[in-house]
């Protein structure tokens, strides 16, 4: 590893092509970052030259700040407090401020013996209307053992200077990044990978490569902090299985370098297992962060975490049949989660150069096309491909910088312009739902998939959005279109295949509710929703679904509305649970289920339904005691979770309730469960016979209504010992 850090640093010196050709002067690399962030200009420019060195994709770009100096010693003129402005010393400050981010594509290169001459034209990410300014950057060229030159930057519009910089050279990286990697006992940081385990490229250099040289190989000057190891060795909770609401909150309250502003810093996290509840074999990692409105955490895409035990048990054929090849499949796992924290989409669903051949990170093993899983593989060079490069290195800082814009996703949004509503092929997907709400209630979307063919034809099983198999777009009152983003994306294996037969159907239910960015649907008006399953290549288009949100309401129902809307309740409603740090939101839900049951018993059935899943799981916490980090768990309270799910389902003798059929299957399925566990046998029959009478007329929930007789018979068994 050692010998790879020199290797790294005189590339770092050389100009790498000239020492290539054997030319006897050799000179210093120009490309990296410049900025004269240390002068007292009121306007910083930091700019990223990138036109030699490792992987040039010739292209400068750059970021524009104006520094501000604030005096508060007028104060002291105004004398506002006369017995303690006049003794009292203010010194001026300064603050900087991020303005605007350009990109120069196409760049004219001149060299003579003692400068380097770039030039292009300057296209603004924030108004591309803007095309008549370029950029002239001079470098000094020096030889490789003497320090780097400043460079001068002068900025042209329409042909007369518009501005002039004296840029020092700062990096020889384009990004700095801190991460910050928190795990679990019994979990490790990810390992360092031999380069030329079988299969691999055969031309692939000798060594070892870890977190921080994959980055610092795509132009990131990445630091990894090994922080936090988490554990409880008196807990009675393993803490092998982590829920995404678990996730969440553990980078909330562990992330050490969490700040209420945008930063070059982000949190990874290394647990067992995920399940939400129950674990999933599949889930090998997770992009989550809720931000967009909330006080306190505005910002998105601040945290990253890998199921290690999920990850190392999977099996195909020799690919992973040693601890090295399994800490191979962890690392790749590892910085593709990663590189979804910097908004970098799969290599499939890019809206430029969307390619599922690309051997980079950004792919999936076995969604490699170019030979398959072992392939990939052999193919793979620990690498992000040249758009991903150009993304990292030169994208909009918005667009990449942590806490920074949205999630990019891909690009299906070129559906949701006018199309018909029936397509050939072999699947067809359909989608349903209430079309008229009031702003306080939940959407809930029911979704199927159906072969349409005269053949079997396979399918994923993975109809929610944060799978990104479903995608969801929804044209907004005023015309635009908006994908829908939920809080957490997952990474799965390739499982939950389905083999379906001519005119069989798969389901699920998809909360719309909220999305990472706050409520879905905010503002009264019709919305129009799309479904697709699938990628670009080869999506199954739904037809719209018309949604109405109502604007006439009452005081009271407008309190109600402000209230589920508040960001800590809306946190509780979408994971369904939290720890401790909600025990004041629990209190509250109560409060509310019990003014609100009679009179709007759409939105309480679902309040009770996530203080029953609430209710009816520990939760694992982590506290601070001494220097160590402990996790604490909150045990499941069983018959509040009785409670609350037996009012969620609504009358115990009749049929009506307000859950669609899925959701009310999977509420009865935990109600029994809970029952069970605590020995409630009277309850968990009468569950069991409501569940069959509510499911017997409804094909989407086939599969739930043949388990409840199943288990109504075993419990009846039960209850006459």
């Amino acid at each position: 590893m050692e010998n790879l850090k020199k290797l790294e640093l005189l590339e770092g010196l050389l100009d790498l092509d000239r020492f290539q050709h054997l030319e006897f002067l050799l000179y210093r690399r120009i490309s990296g970052t410049y900025k004269n962030n240390k002068t007292h200009s009121s306007s910083i420019l930091e700019l990223r030259v990138d036109v030699d060195g490792r992987r040039p994709q010739r292209i400068l770009s750059g970021d524009l700040f104006r520094r501000f100096t604030i005096d508060l010693g007028f104060w002291h003129n105004f004398n506002l407090d006369a017995a303690i402005a006049p003794a009292s010393h203010f010194s001026p400050f300064t603050i900087v401020l991020y303005q605007r981010s350009f990109i120069v594509e196409t760049v004219d290169i001149t060299t003579s013996n003692e400068v380097t001459t770039l030039s292009g034209a300057i296209r603004y990410y924030d108004d591309p209307a803007v095309n008549d300014e370029t950029i002239v950057v001079e470098i000094p060229r020096v030889r490789f053992f003497q320090p780097a030159p400043e460079c001068s930057a002068k900025i042209y519009k329409a042909g007369i200077l518009k501005s002039a910089y004296c840029l020092p050279k700062i990096s020889e990286y384009f990004r700095s990044v801190h991460l910050e990697i928190d795990r679990y006992e019994g979990t490790s940081f990810p390992e360092d990978v031999d380069m030329g385990l079988d299969p691999s490229p055969d031309d692939l250099p000798a060594g070892t490569i870890d977190t921080a040289r994959v980055f610092r190989n795509a132009g990131i000057d990445l630091t990894v902090q090994e922080d936090d190891v988490l554990n409880d060795p008196d807990s009675p909770d393993v803490g092998n299985n982590w829920s995404e609401a678990e996730l969440h909150q553990l980078m909330e309250d562990n992330f050490d370098r969490f700040g209420n502003y945008l930063q070059w810093n982000v949190y990874g996290v290394i647990v067992p297992r995920f399940g939400d509840p129950n674990y999933n074999a599949g889930y090998y990692g997770t992009m989550f962060d809720w931000g967009g409105w909330q006080a306190g955490d505005t910002f998105l895409r601040q945290g990253f975490a890998i199921a290690e035990d999920a990850t190392r048990a999977r099996s195909s054929g020799s690919l992973y049949n040693n601890d090295a090849k399994r800490d191979r499949l962890v690392l790749q796992t590892f910085c593709h989660e990663l590189g979804h924290a910097f908004n970098l989409p799969h290599a499939w669903q890019r809206s430029v150069d969307d390619n599922p051949a690309s051997n980079s990170f950004m792919n999936y093993p076995w969604r490699y096309t170019d030979g398959g899983e072992s392939g990939f593989w052999e193919d793979f060079r620990w690498e992000f491909d040249d758009s991903e490069l150009v993304w990292m290195r030169h994208g909009n800082r918005r667009d990449v910088i942590f806490g920074g814009n949205d999630w990019i996703g891909n690009n299906l949004s070129i559906f949701t312009g006018p199309m018909p509503e029936v397509q050939e092929g072999p699947l067809a997907l359909q989608i349903d739902g209430n079309e008229f709400v009031r702003p306080f209630e939940p959407v809930i979307l029911q979704v199927k998939l159906t072969n349409t063919s005269a053949q079997n034809q396979i399918a994923l099983d993975r109809l929610q959005p944060e799978d990104q198999l479903l995608q969801i777009y929804i044209e907004q009152p005023d015309g635009s279109h908006r994908r829908y983003m939920p809080p957490v994306k997952r990474l799965l294996a390739p499982g939950d295949v389905v083999n379906l037969a001519p005119g069989e159907s798969i389901y699920d239910s998809v909360n719309l509710t909220y999305s990472t960015a706050g409520p879905t649907f905010s503002e009264p008006g019709e919305y129009r929703i799309r479904a697709y399953y699938g990628n670009e290549e080869a999506a199954v288009m739904s037809g719209s679904l018309r949604l109405r949100v109502s604007s006439h309401y009452s005081l009271e129902e407008e309190k109600l509305t402000h209230f589920l809307r508040r960001v800590d309740v809306a946190k509780f409603l979408y994971y369904r649970g939290g720890g401790p740090k909600y025990d004041g939101v629990v209190q509250e839900l109560e409060e509310i289920c019990g003014k609100y049951e009679k009179n709007q018993p759409e939105i309480v059935r679902q309040l009770q339904l996530a203080l029953g899943v609430h209710y009816a799981r520990d939760f694992k916490t982590v506290k601070v005691i001494g220097k160590k980090r402990l996790i604490s768990v909150v045990k499941a309270e069983p018959k509040k979770a009785i409670k609350a799910l037996s009012g969620a389902l609504g009358s115990a003798k009749g049929k009506a309730t307000t859950l669609d059929a899925l959701t009310f299957a999977k509420a009865s399925g935990l109600l029994l469960d809970v029952c069970e566990k605590l020995g409630d046998w009277k309850t968990a029959e009468l569950t069991a016979e409501k569940a069959i009478r509510q499911l017997q007329d409804h094909e989407s929930t086939k599969a739930h209504f043949n388990s409840f007789k199943k288990r109504l018979t075993q419990i009846r068994k039960k209850t006459k010992k």
